[in-house]
């Protein structure tokens, strides 16, 4: 049976292998995806590392590398190795600061600061030599520290500060018209009162005007109500009111009861005569001290208010008497 089928298969030609061409396997070749189509890198010049000059200064700051390394201790791939504004180079080469500490004077200002800013001296802390460093002049006080007396009041900076207590931007810290030296140096006075003595009279007008002594109170020439006596008087001495000029209201002025007349600028009739200072000074002219001018027996005030006669002559007296009988 499997003869039959055999038989009963048809019978095939063998094919002949076709001849292939010689550039058939190029034909037929898959085309290169195009990622992967690059072009040839042209190398730029000086890339390659032997291509590249070489710098003994790398960072540019003015210091070789191995400077850097071996003396300086700077970073030789950065210029500004302590961040003060200044490059390596010129700290070591014209500050003469230390590029490895960004204050070398340690006055609280960087080098660069003190350098490009306030022009102070970076490798001092006190520039102007005035006790304060530059670093509290600047940032504290507002002074200038390349100048010891910045207000030019002839006291010093650091004096003010430490010492006085005075403003050392204000040359006249009380504004009395004396400067804070003049008062320190020479009148004595306090700097920053404007009254020292508290007499009334600022220390400048006392010594430039009136000629007293800021430190006395009693010679201040304040005198507020004009009656001739100052006010500090009127307040220590006389006892009275500074701001009125008659106290005791006779009709004489505080000043002039007390320095002309004698009588009390407290008490309006000082005799106990019943006229007043006043009455008897301007009107009666009798006298404000004695209570019978005339010493006829009749008080001034009986003969002027009760009887009529003149205080001044004893023949009032008999008048008097004359009158009374009839």
């Amino acid at each position: 049976m499997c003869r039959r089928r055999r038989l009963q298969r048809p019978r095939h030609r063998r094919r002949r292998p076709r001849r292939r061409r010689r550039d058939e396997h190029l034909r037929h070749r898959p085309a290169e995806p195009r990622h992967r189509r690059r072009r040839p890198r042209r190398r730029r010049r000086g890339a390659h590392p032997r291509d590249r000059p070489l710098d003994a200064d790398t960072d540019g700051d003015g210091l070789d590398d191995g400077d850097e390394l071996n003396t300086t201790g700077t970073d030789p791939l950065d210029d500004d190795s302590d961040a003060d504004g200044l490059n390596d180079g010129d700290e070591v080469n014209t500050t003469g600061t230390n590029p490895n500490d960004a204050d070398s004077d340690d006055d609280a200002l960087t080098d660069g600061v003190e350098v490009n800013t306030t022009s102070t001296d970076p490798n001092d802390a006190d520039s102007d030599d005035d006790a304060l460093t530059d670093g509290v002049e600047v940032n504290t006080h507002g002074t200038d520290p390349n100048d010891a007396d910045t207000d030019g009041d002839s006291l010093g900076d650091g004096v003010e500060v430490n010492t006085t207590g005075t403003n050392p931007n204000d040359a006249d810290s009380d504004d009395d018209a004396l400067s804070d030296g003049v008062e320190v140096n020479t009148t004595g006075t306090d700097p920053n009162d404007a009254d020292t003595d508290d007499g009334g009279i600022n220390d400048g007008v006392e010594v430039n005007n009136d000629g007293t002594d800021p430190l006395d109170p009693a010679d201040d020439v304040l005198d507020t109500d004009e009656d001739g006596i100052s006010d500090w008087n009127e307040e220590n001495v006389t006892n009275t009111d500074p701001t009125v000029a008659d106290t005791d209201a006779d009709g004489l002025s505080d000043g002039d009861e007390v320095n002309t007349h004698e009588t009390d600028p407290l008490v309006p009739d000082t005799d106990e005569d019943g006229l007043s200072d006043g009455d008897e000074v301007n009107t009666t002219e009798t006298d404000p001290l004695t209570s019978d001018t005339d010493a006829d027996g009749l008080g001034d005030g009986d003969e002027v208010n009760d009887h009529g006669t003149d205080p001044w002559t004893t023949t009032a007296t008999a008048t008097a008497s004359t009158t009374a009988t009839r």
